[in-house]
């Protein structure tokens, strides 16, 4: 059994908006985060990242924006999930969207919990944390 905790891994965080990936960079470190918070702005660039330079950058975690004008969140959670390698990795979708249609769709893809904007920081400690007892039963 291992001691790791999501407070020692590393995270990327993709969203179009260069402040909402600020609030949850800033979020992170304040919950007690100590690992590498890697950024993208599309989930294309995301992709791309993690394709390209996944071995380097070690993504233990995933917090990623739903609606983004490059690709959105589901085309991330698809790709993420069909990877071998990653698709065991935590995925947080943060959501203005609510319908249940779309969470049901989330759900099916595969997201491992979503969080509907604005957050807390309460809210989204909590979020991380179940995100990480699911996808880490015996860690």
């Amino acid at each position: 059994m291992s001691d790791i905790t999501y407070k020692d891994v590393n995270f990327m965080i993709v969203d179009d908006y260069q402040a909402v990936r600020a609030m949850v960079k800033k979020d992170l470190r304040e919950i007690g985060v100590k690992g590498m918070l890697y950024e993208a702005s599309s989930a294309e660039e995301a992709i791309a990242s993690l394709r390209d330079q996944y071995d380097l950058y070690r993504i233990n975690f995933i917090v990623s924006d739903w609606e983004m004008e490059k690709g959105n969140g589901i085309d991330l959670l698809k790709y993420v999930r069909s990877q071998k390698k990653l698709e065991k990795i935590p995925f947080l979708m943060l959501t203005s969207l609510g319908k249940k249609e779309l969470v049901l769709k989330a759900v099916t893809e595969g997201v491992t919990d979503y969080l509907l904007k604005p957050w807390d920081q309460a809210q989204i400690l909590a979020k991380i944390e179940n995100c990480w007892k699911k996808s880490n039963p015996f860690k």
